[in-house]
């Protein structure tokens, strides 16, 4: 797998993405409309054909809907289009800003696998195959056999199939060659766009250890709960009544978590809604300090690549206490019996999307300090 900037084949670098495009429709649209059946489709072939793919050659797959909602062509969606190592382009439909979103690709030399439904590919690039496909079981299954072999053989080969048609290639400044033509580095024109993004960076960091730090306390306050409720158990029991001694304990136990559940919950919302907006900025820093030479970097940027890997062990520190707790309440809730099932599912889910989104430290922590010592 090509690294952006150096040519690499490392296939697990955290820098290598696959950006999917494709008609993203509209998650909110009425039930049975076209914009709702284009975002489920969207989902589909994300969950059936793309991510399959991905994990299994160690790609991190990008999801544009993530980065743009209802086909916005934003700043960030750019980047990705221009800087993106791979991407898989759905054309069922012929949706405008797919077609658009290839033509960006095309014109900055980057490879892009084309895939679409059979009979709603509005065209095809004669020197670019396009995986066509059935919007069934059977279909999707066929596909994503089909991508698998198309990845693997591009691996070896640089993409070199899945590159701009020929001519278009000799029209390109660097004569195409799967990699955008490298402008010359203009200081007044980067280091602003670093500084910028990481000032931006900076605020959003001191709000996720502010949401860290709420997670700490609610989780606190849930765990003192339980040892309340011990005690409760164990005072009653003393007084020869056991039986009723454990349904106090659990009545005790169900009102104190019933606030900071509810809570824990949201908070593990907001936890991890923050973590992707910042891991997004976070690549996007990265891109541009790869782009300036290293002995005419702020120091800024340095600065931002030690507090990001404190922040990233601090994830990885909380990730492990999360686990904790959520091994604990799993026991806990789980004892609790029907009363205590709906508390004990919403606990497990926030452990779960807060152990998901604290793993994207690793990820930075490998951004800040990479073994050859070259980024910020």
């Amino acid at each position: 797998m090509m690294d952006r900037t150096r040519g690499s084949t490392d296939l697990h670098s955290t820098r290598v993405r696959c950006l999917m495009i494709g008609p993203i429709g509209n998650s909110l649209a009425p039930s049975g409309s076209s914009a709702l059946k284009a975002y489920e489709n969207y989902l589909t072939t994300l969950e059936k054909v793309v991510d399959p793919v991905c994990r299994k050659y160690g790609i991190e797959p990008v999801r544009a809907d993530q980065i743009a909602h209802s086909g916005a062509i934003t700043d960030e969606l750019l980047e990705h289009l221009v800087r993106d190592e791979i991407a898989i382009a759905d054309l069922s439909g012929g949706d405008p800003s797919v077609i658009y979103g290839l033509a960006l690709r095309h014109l900055a030399g980057r490879p892009t696998i084309q895939i679409g439904e059979h009979g709603r590919v509005p065209f095809d690039l004669p020197s670019i195959r396009t995986l066509k496909f059935k919007r069934t079981e059977a279909g999707l299954v066929d596909v994503r056999k089909d991508l698998e072999r198309v990845v693997a053989g591009g691996l070896t080969d640089s993409f070199s199939g899945a590159l701009p048609p020929g001519i278009l290639r000799k029209l390109l400044p660097s004569g195409g060659g799967g990699a955008v033509p490298p402008a010359p580095y203009d200081d007044g024109l980067a280091e602003p766009r670093i500084l910028d993004q990481i000032s931006k960076l900076d605020d959003q960091l001191r709000s996720l250890l502010v949401d860290m730090d709420a997670v700490t306390t609610l989780i606190e306050t849930i765990g003192k709960a339980a040892d309340t409720a011990d005690e409760v158990e164990r005072r009653i029991a003393r007084s020869g009544d056991p039986v009723g001694a454990k349904a106090a304990a659990l009545g005790s136990f169900g009102r104190a978590v019933s606030s900071p559940v509810v809570e824990l919950e949201a908070a593990a919302e907001r936890f991890a809604e923050s973590v992707a907006g910042i891991d997004l900025r976070v690549r996007t820093v990265v891109s541009l300090a790869d782009a300036v030479p290293k002995d005419k970097r702020a120091p800024e940027v340095r600065r931002f690549g030690e507090e990001l890997n404190g922040m990233a062990v601090r994830m990885r520190k909380g990730s492990a206490k999360v686990e904790e707790f959520g091994s604990a309440a799993d026991h806990r809730f789980g004892a609790g019996g029907k009363k205590l099932r709906g508390p004990g599912r919403s606990v497990s889910a926030a452990v779960h999307q807060l152990t998901a989104a604290m793993a994207y430290g690793r990820a930075w922590e490998q951004m800040a300090f990479g073994d050859e010592g070259d980024h910020p």
